[in-house]
């Protein structure tokens, strides 16, 4: 009886040893990826950022002068959409 005690003791040491390692290994995992997380947060913000100053109609009329466009300054004429066909059904 007590070998079968001594056995089941350190049966139940080494699986406390090795769910320990687990549980270690995946924590340090989920920092890491909560630490990759944060980073990403921040590229994004900082990405949303730089689009927002990008597409600010000062920046955008800036480039469309250095690009070569001009500002209209005659009216632009509408090219009306042709009616619609109309089919008639003959009541019989």
């Amino acid at each position: 009886m007590c070998k079968l005690s001594i056995v089941a003791f350190v049966i139940s040491m080494l699986c406390q040893v090795y769910f320990s390692n687990q549980l270690v290994l995946k924590s340090r995992e989920l920092t890491d990826l909560t630490n990759h997380k944060r980073e990403l947060i921040k590229e994004m913000t900082g990405l949303k950022y730089e689009k927002s100053k990008l597409f600010a109609l000062n920046v955008v009329e800036t480039r469309a002068k250095e690009l070569g466009f001009v500002p209209v300054v005659e009216s632009i004429n509408m090219i009306k959409s042709p009616p619609l066909a109309t089919a008639l059904v003959s009541s019989n």
